[in-house]
């Protein structure tokens, strides 16, 4: 006799759709905070944008208009992209950017030949540009930039002012900010001697001169007759005649007063074909870039108003962060921006680059200028610049703002020689916030890490996590969340701070969790990605928000970010790295 078929068990019907219950609760929660998320922010962007609530000035535009609301974000962004941009404007302590040509290629010289650069002696090493400092190297100022190619990269060390160059050019547009005349104190001391002459020497000086012209003159005419000189009349009129040929053949640059500045971080570049196809406006990926560096309702009403801009040759276009990229994504960004160029490139053009590797650029037509370092008269001015204006920053609603002495700022001027403005940046707020006395790098980057978080986060507690996120910025140019956490569980595995090689393939291979298509900002930073039982991953993912919100860290494309500054990164990430025996 056949056995009966034993039944299967059959599952919990209550205990799966309770299950299912709990998952779809789950997702209409995340989807609850998205929408609320994505209505506070727009709520938020337009009470600032009418009422003009959360500006660091009193904007002078109207706020009710495309253009206006647009200047208005482009100011706040210039205003604060610094290590101290919630504290101070950068217009408060910014001291004028000056650029120097790229150096001369070494040429054999005739010994008999009279050597017209004086400068020749002058080492000029692009990566160790603070040896001329000291001297005052020939450089130009940001209004004689329009006299040139109208494509230009900044070139400088991490530091050097790359980006609060191009800040500083995009307030100069606007008409924000203004560089007046430096004083002279040669010129001044020579027009105070005229001004004390008699009209009696007064007009033996002029005889003299008009007589030192006219025997130059006639011994010109004497060499010329000889023919030991070529004549100089026909060859200046020779070289006024081309001069004036070529210049027919060029549209006139207009001045940068005229055009609309238009700032983009390339990590915020999507230039990927599976984004957009094989066929695409190359201002497409420009205008998504620039759409994440303003506010939600400035980013909905500016597409029309930029194309007209980028179509008629009057956009400024600040491009930043390109020294920042991985290899590969650099590669990207040039075949992108060669086609870019191709069909744009009348409009002005500046980005910033490294001090070394910008060969690449070059070849687009790209002039390179690098950042002039700073010499003594530039750091007194910087310092007192951050001095006169510290009584502000320190006042309260009950006490009066701290005078910095004059002790004080020749203490935080000494030994800043060979530093960068980056690195004096630091050092001057630690100097005027501490009472103590600080004399390394080391030291301000801990006081200013300590002084930009909460006060009620703990500075101990948190470093471990703040140095992984330094070493993975370090090692693969940015970071994300799933990253953070893939190194948490290694050093929880091995005990090993530092990210060993396969972690490193492994993120580095999958782009380090880089999504191809453009996300909403308000989605990368959602927590759907962390399980809700997990206490410890929510609180770094908190933590990453935090540093957002302090201004310490950048958020980009994909959810990745980026410490602002790489001085910071690199210091965190020099804590992982393992201790050698004594």
């Amino acid at each position: 006799m056949a056995k009966k078929a034993q039944k299967q068990p059959q599952p919990d019907v209550s205990s799966r759709a309770a299950e299912v219950s709990r998952k779809v609760a789950k997702r209409g929660a995340r989807e609850g905070r998205r929408a609320f998320r994505r209505f506070v922010r727009l709520t938020l962007d337009m009470t600032r944008t009418v009422l003009g609530v959360g500006q660091r000035r009193v904007n002078r535009r109207n706020n009710r208009t495309t253009i206006g609301r647009y200047i208005n974000d482009i100011i706040t962004l210039a205003e604060t992209a610094h290590l101290l941009g919630l504290r101070v404007n950068l217009s408060e302590v910014l001291v004028e950017p000056r650029f120097l040509p790229e150096p001369d290629v070494v040429e054999p010289v005739d010994t008999d030949d009279v050597l017209q650069e004086v400068f020749y002696v002058i080492p000029r090493q692009p990566d160790l540009l603070e040896l001329v400092a000291p001297y005052n190297l020939p450089s130009f100022r940001i209004e004689e930039l329009t006299a040139g190619n109208r494509r230009i990269a900044i070139l400088g060390a991490p530091g050097s002012g790359k980006t609060t160059a191009l800040m500083a050019i995009a307030l100069w547009a606007l008409r924000e900010i203004a560089f007046p005349e430096k004083d002279d104190p040669v010129k001044r001391r020579i027009e105070e001697e005229i001004d004390q002459l008699t009209d009696r020497e007064r007009k033996g000086r002029e005889r003299k001169r008009e007589e030192m012209l006219e025997s130059a003159r006639v011994e010109l005419e004497n060499a010329i007759e000889r023919g030991e000189v070529a004549n100089t009349e026909l060859i200046t009129s020779a070289a006024e005649a081309y001069e004036a040929e070529q210049m027919a053949g060029l549209e006139q640059l207009p001045p940068f007063e005229t055009l609309t500045p238009i700032y983009i971080h390339m990590a915020d570049l999507n230039v990927s074909a599976g984004a957009f196809g094989p066929e695409i406006d190359p201002a497409e990926p420009l205008m998504r870039a620039l759409q994440r560096s303003v506010s939600t309702l400035t980013a909905r009403t500016i597409p029309r108003m930029i194309y007209k801009r980028l179509e008629t040759n009057q956009a400024l276009i600040l491009m930043d962060g390109y020294a920042e990229l991985p290899p590969a994504e650099q590669a990207r960004v040039r075949a992108w921006l060669g086609a870019f160029l191709a069909q744009y490139g009348k409009n002005f053009i500046i980005m910033t680059g490294p001090e070394q590797g910008y060969g690449a650029l070059t070849q687009l037509d790209i002039t390179p200028l690098f950042i002039k370092p700073w010499n003594q008269n530039e750091r007194e001015e910087y310092v007192a610049k951050w001095a006169d204006l510290w009584p502000e920053i320190t006042a309260t609603r009950k006490e009066e703002g701290k005078e910095i002495s004059t002790s004080l700022r020749k203490r935080a001027l000494n030994n800043s020689h060979g530093i960068t403005p980056a690195e004096l940046t630091l050092k001057l707020w630690s100097a005027f916030s501490s009472e103590e006395a600080t004399y390394q790098l080391s030291e301000w980057i801990e006081f200013y890490l300590q002084s930009q978080l909460p006060a009620s986060q703990d500075y101990a507690e948190i470093l471990p996590l703040m140095s992984i996120t330094g070493a993975l910025q370090t090692d693969l140019g940015f970071m994300t969340r799933r990253g953070i956490e893939v190194l948490v569980q290694q050093q929880e595995a091995t005990g090993s701070a530092g990210i060993s090689g396969e972690t490193l393939a492994q993120l580095d291979t999958d782009g380090d969790g880089v999504a191809d298509e453009d996300t909403d900002p308000a989605e990368e930073d959602d927590d759907e990605a962390f399980d809700a039982e997990d206490e410890a991953a929510l609180r770094r993912s908190r933590l990453v928000q935090t540093l957002v919100f302090a201004g310490m860290l950048q958020r980009f494309r994909g959810g990745r970010y980026r410490y602002r500054h790489s001085i910071l990164s690199d210091y965190l990430a020099s804590l992982t790295l393992t201790d050698l025996p004594e």
